[in-house]
Order: C-alpha cells, then structure tokens, then sequence
C-alpha cells in the first residue's frame, strides 16, 4: 500500500504532468488477438475484496474504445477517447465500481474495440490493449496476467465496403451465431479461455504517457426509445428521429439462421461518393426470437433497417446518446425565424461535439481548426462550462501536435499532417485562443499556447512591403465558393492572429511582448491599408476576381477598415451573397460591429431562410440542400451554426468584459417586443428577459454569483419613469436614488450601471 509521502508524490506529479505513477496495473492483450482493424476484445476477472468498500475508483485505458461490466450490471458504455492528446499518449478515465461491489466473489468484463486505423483524428498505436489501475492501491482488480482475455468471435470487419478513409472506426458485422452468450454475467464459464498477454506497465510503448481524460463521459439514455415513425418500403423500414441524434439502433426479430439485416442512417454515403461513406452495421441471425443493440453510434435523422425474407420484425428502436452537456443555454425572441434558427443552430454544435469538436458527425467526426473557431464561440453560449471543456481539450491537442518545423496543422494525430495555414491562424488568433480564454478565464491553457503560437507566427517573414510573405502550406483552403480573395485574407488572419497573441502577452504580463505584437498589428494594419484599399474597399494588389466580403469583413474585425471606408464595405458586407456558411459568420460580426444591426439581421434571415424552413433540425453545410442520396454536402456541419452566439452577444449585448465573464455586458440593442437569453457560467446563470409594449418595458436581469454586469439602459425608449427593484431611478427625466447593489461605472453619469450579483427588474413607462 502507498505511504502518505508516496501518495502526495503521485499528486504532484498528476498536477504537474496530467498523469500518475503506477502502482497497480499492466498492459494486456488477448493471446489470440491478429492485431488487426476492427477487433472486438474480451476481458473477463474474478476478484473478492476483504470487505465490501464504499467505493472503488479505477483508472482505466485502453485502445480504443470499451464498454464495462461489474457482476453483469452494465457500469459504462463506450468509455475512451481516440488517441489524440500528444503524440505518445492515450487517455484514462477515471471510474468509481463501488456501489456495483457485493460480498464474495465479483466479476468484471470489459468489451475492447481496437480501431487499428488511423483516420483524421485518432493516433492508432498498432496493438489492442487494456488498462486497469486500482487507485486504492489494491491490486484486485488491476489488469495482469491472472485476467482472461480472448477475441470476441461474432465481430468481423465488413469486407465488402471499407468505411471512409477519414474514419478510424471500421463498418461491421455481428454474427450472432457467434456470440458468446452471457459472457458479461457472473456464471459465465471463461475456464476455456487463456491469460492475457501482459504487455507492459503504465507508459511503456506502443501506448505511451496516460493521460487524464479531460472531458466529462458521454451521456446515455438509460432505455431504448422507439421511432416517431416508421415507413416500409420493399424490405426497408426507415425509422424516422425526432431530430438529428447520435444513436445506437436496436433491433428485436425473430428469424432463421444466416439472415443478414442492414442498419444505417440516411447520411451513409453521402452524394453516393465512395469517400462520404460512413458508419453501418450488419447484424446476422441465429435460428428464433432475438435482439441486438449497436454499441457503435451513427448519427442522422433516419435510421434504415434493411429486412430480408423470412425475418419477422418484433421491435425497431434506438438509444441516444452524446456530449454531456449539464447545462444549457437558451434563446428566443418574437421573431420567430430568429429564434428557430437558434435552436438550430445549438442543435447542430451538439451533435458534432463527441471525443472532439466534430466538422460533422457522419463521413469525417474530425477537428477542423476553422470550424472550431466557429464552434468554440457557440459552446460558451450553448454548452457552457461543459463547452469550455471541450475547447481546452482541443486547442491543447491542437498545440501538443506542433511539428518539428514550428507548423501548427489539423486535423491532428492521424493520417492528416497537411497544413492550412489560414484555417490555423484563425484558432491561433484573437476569434480562437484569446476568445475562449475570454470566456473561460483558463490562464493555464493561454501560458500553454503563447510559446508554441509564437512559433507558429514566426514562420511568416515580412516583405518589403509591410505585408507578410504569402504561405501556402500544404493546402491553401480559405472556403467554398469563387471571388475569394486568398492573399488579403491571408494578411488579415494574421492581423487577427497578431491581436490575439497581444492581447495574451498582456494577460500573461508580458509588457515587452505584448508591446511588439502591438507594433507589428499597427505596422501590418498600415501596409494593408496602402497596398489593398481601392475605390473605398479592400482587394489585394494580384486579385482579379469580385471584390471579396469575406475579405472586407475580416478587415472590420481586424480593425483596418477606417470612417472614409464604412459606408462602401457596409454596402459590400450587405449586398454581396458568395461565402459559405463558414464565412458567413465574420460577415454577419462585421455589420453587428459596425452597428448595424439591421442589416445583419436581414442578411441572417435571408441567407438561412432554406435551413429554417426544412424539415431538419440542424444546419447544412451549405446553403442549399437536397437529400443525403445526392448531396455530398452534410445536414449538420457545426461551421454554419453562428447565430448561436451573434444572436444572445450582439441582440442582448452578452458577451464577457473580463475573463471568465467576471464581469460582462448587458445592452439590447433594438431587441424585438419579446427577447429571452440564457447563457450557462461555472458560476450560474446569466439571464436577461425583455417585453415591450407600446406604453411599457420590462426588463429582467440575473447577474449570477462572483460576477457583475454593466448594463448600459435605453434611454430613449425612457417615456416617463425608470424603476429598477422598484426604486425610481428616473422621474420626468429627474435622477432618483439608485437600488442597493447598483453603483454608476461614472460618478454622476448613468450611461452604464454597475450591477452586483442579483436579480433586477426594470419597468420603463
């Protein structure tokens, strides 16, 4: 057992390092195992306990995925992350069986699926294992060679059509007249089985360093829920979700021997392209009444059962399962165009949120860093904490994986090592990095980042011209459509990159650093300006194409455009349609910037028009769709999902002032007759709910614990009289006594009021 000075070691080094010495607990591998993609592993050991503990915490690893049993009881379903902490690592979770514990013997079974491929974003290691660490200190249930371990017999890689490359899963088929029946359970007899194979200790190779995992584990629901509606069609039912989920199909049949029954989702193989394919399964019968659940999930808004002669079906369903989110946001408002949309929006993100940000759920689930810049700025309002989770994680990742000529690239950690450098500027920069540490207030992660995006930033020289010297990496994707003007865009990412890491030096108290950065932004901003702007807007010198809005918004956000120049890249931002969703984002945040509202507004609603209106519940990848079977565009691309945080930040004026939203802002701005948003901190929620009549306002505000709100009141909507808690504040334009815990930001001057935590309630009449 650990000593007292051994534990407060093994401590240190878990805050130091993210990972813990091992005192218990080896590496194994079933002695049959062939080493190749797609097996499916099982892990048997019986274990008795001197007496029944209140809990019993475990460590465990494994490569890839596992689902765990205590004494037949499931505990967990697909614990595990893909491999993509650093190179050389593997994620651990941590997992407490102590109320699964009875007096005498116990059993624990564990089902392994070894991806064995690498995909977008998962690092095979080349060999199947498992890991179990008792953090007691105790050995019982410790992996070593006293566990048995063989291949699970029902579970082959489909051979006739490999998943898409992109994946590191592997389609599959279960063939039940192979099953090992009852082999989680307590009685089952494993004699015949042989040891494990013990491989080696915590951190030795292929494995590597274990890791903590960083996000919480996935939620399931805890029974199987039937199909809103279920259509046959010549041998097909096609089971139709409430909404776009991520599910694992369960059937009930009864059937001859040898049947084979096809399940996937409507996004199996989008556009009909070979390299869109995604996940299925085959299920194969035995002889009589049966069931199967898919441990593996596939995510769409169909679920389609291909049923052969012979087979009678009993039950069709599904179990959800996903992200855990404990705590969501909300928004809506009188327009409700605008406030579907949201939910639409928030929609989309959660289902591409998983072992990763995801650009999508079916033909990739991978880490593009453009689309979580965009994704990143959802989750703060949608997800919360539980968000920012998920963000820490991924711009780690993202920073772990820096190759060795300073590059940083996504996706990360598979067969991807292919650079887009303006994809990673972007997660570099001020929308990326500076923007989650604005919302979570995590230091550690932003003194993490500043080394390695320094780097990255010195990769870029800078011409005679004041301009950076173009890069185009390994691929120079800006985004869908034509007229992209790639070289400005270039500069302003930098531009944007460049702010970022100022503003980080600031944080970090970097006064030299930070004082250099703000040199170069000045410099790059100047040259910008004399060598792109032309008739009122921003073109590069070499470009030919249509002036570019992409490029024009950008250079709103990166602050190069001046008051000679408004008017004409405002015109620009409202007229011109060309960038897909992803862009979209920045067109619609340069008119809010530059106040108008309206404008950003009309444009929202035109532009997502077709998306609101299907029948969907997510949002395309672009702006027009037909169907899975004949576009290769996806129906939930989490890029296209902004209004779910332009709306709560720019029609209420949400958004942080200081890190972790210590401190943050409140201001409609010409908000519709009704307006509520709901914006989920560690510290709880932020609540603002507006109603308004021709002869009233009302106006609710909840400024949660360890924070205070500036709220900035609409005097021009003030008729008569302002009360705030019912205090007058304002009569016939007379200044009152202002409420307990509300102070003036400006003595004698109440354009903004200081709020402490509470709730407040205005009335304006």
């Amino acid at each position: 057992m650990k000593t007292r000075k051994n534990l407060r070691a093994d401590q240190a080094m878990q805050q130091k390092t993210g990972k813990r010495s091992s005192a218990s607990g080896r590496w194994i591998r079933p002695a049959d195992s062939r080493f190749a993609s797609g097996e499916w592993l099982c892990f048997r050991h019986a274990f008795s306990l001197p007496a029944i503990p209140s809990s019993l915490r475990l460590r465990i690893a494994c490569d890839t995925k596992y689902w765990l049993w205590v004494n037949g009881e499931i505990v967990l379903r697909e614990g595990g992350l893909k491999h993509t902490a650093a190179p050389s690592t593997t994620y651990a979770d941590e997992i407490d069986i102590g109320k699964f514990i009875h007096d005498g013997c116990n059993t624990v079974a564990v089902l392994v699926w070894y991806f064995g491929r690498q995909g977008f974003s998962h690092c095979d290691s080349g060999t199947p294992g498992l890991f179990i660490q008792q953090l007691d200190g105790g050995t019982a249930v410790s992996t070593g060679g006293a566990w048995r371990a063989r291949r699970h017999p029902a579970f082959t890689v489909l051979e006739d059509s490999s998943t898409c490359y992109r994946l590191p899963e592997s389609r599959f088929v279960f063939d039940s007249r192979n099953d090992l029946n009852g082999w989680t359970l307590p009685s089952y007899d494993d004699r015949t089985w042989p040891c494990a194979v013990v491989h080696g200790e915590a951190g030795s190779k292929p494995w590597g360093t274990v890791i903590d995992r960083p996000i919480p584990q996935f939620v399931f629901d805890t029974t199987i829920s039937p199909y809103r509606e279920v259509v046959e069609e010549n041998g097909l039912r096609r089971c139709l979700l409430d909404a776009c989920a991520q599910v694992h199909p369960y059937l009930k049949v009864r059937a001859p021997t040898g049947k084979r029954i096809q399940v996937h989702t409507d996004t199996v193989c989008l556009g009909g392209q070979t390299e869109n394919r995604s996940m299925l399964f085959e299920y194969v019968t035995h002889e009589g009444e049966q069931e199967f659940e898919c441990p593996a999930w596939i995510s769409g808004m169909e679920v389609h059962y291909h049923i052969p002669a012979g087979v009678e079906v009993l039950a069709l369903g599904y179990r959800r399962s996903g992200y855990l989110i404990e705590h969501r946001g909300s928004f809506w408002c009188s327009d409700e165009l605008l406030s579907v949309l949201w939910r639409k929006s928030a929609a989309t993100l959660l289902i591409c949120m998983r072992d990763n940000y995801m650009d999508c759920p079916d033909r990739e689930r991978t880490f593009f860093a453009g689309d979580v810049v965009n994704e990143l700025s959802q989750a703060s309002y949608v997800a919360g904490r539980d968000g920012n989770l998920m963000t820490r994680k991924g711009i780690r990742e993202f920073m772990a994986w820096q190759r060795e000529d300073k590059v940083l690239y996504a996706p990360f950690g598979g067969c991807w090592r292919e650079e887009l450098p303006q994809q990673s500027l972007a997660l570099v920069g001020y929308y990326g990095v500076w923007t989650y540490y604005l919302h979570s207030g995590d230091l550690d992660t932003l003194r993490n980042a500043y080394p390695i995006v320094t780097a990255y930033l010195s990769c870029w020289d800078v011409a005679a011209t004041g301009l950076v010297k173009s890069r185009e990496g390994d691929m120079n994707w800006c985004d869908w459509g034509d007229n992209i003007d790639e070289k400005l865009l270039e500069q302003l990412w930098f531009a944007l990159a460049l702010k970022g890491q100022m503003l980080a030096a600031k944080a970090l108290r970097k006064k030299s650093d930070a004082d250099q950065f703000s040199d170069r932004l000045a410099s790059l901003r100047a040259a910008i300006r004399n060598k792109c702007l032309r008739d009122g807007v921003f073109r590069a010198a070499s470009y030919t194409g249509e002036t570019d809005e992409r490029a024009n918004a950008l250079a709103v956000l990166a602050g190069v455009v001046g008051p000679n120049e408004r008017q004409a890249v405002v015109e620009l931002l409202t007229s011109t349609r060309r960038a897909s969703p992803y862009m979209e984002r920045f067109v619609l945040e340069a008119l809010f910037e530059l106040g108008e509202n309206d404008r950003a507004l009309n444009r929202m609603r035109e532009r997502y028009a077709l998306t609101v209106a299907s029948p969907y519940s997510t949002l395309y990848e672009v702006w027009e769709y037909q169907n899975p079977a004949v576009t290769c565009g996806t129906y939930n691309h989490a890029w296209s999902g902004c209004p779910a945080h332009l709306l709560p930040q720019y029609l209420a004026n949400l958004r942080p002032l200081e890190p972790g939203w210590s401190r943050f802002s409140v201001r409609l701005q010409n908000p519709p007759g009704l307006l509520y948003s709901r914006v989920p901190l560690a510290q709880g929620d932020v609540e603002v709910r507006y109603e308004s009549v021709s002869w009233q306002t009302m106006l609710w505000i909840t400024v949660p614990p360890g924070t205070s709100a500036e709220w900035t009141p609409d005097y021009s909507k003030v008729k008569i009289r302002m009360k705030i808690n019912g205090w007058l504040v304002i009569d016939n334009g007379k200044q009152g006594r202002l409420p307990p815990k509300v102070i003036e930001t400006i003595p004698g001057d109440r354009t903004t009021l200081l709020l402490s935590p509470g709730h407040y309630t205005v009335e304006v009449f």
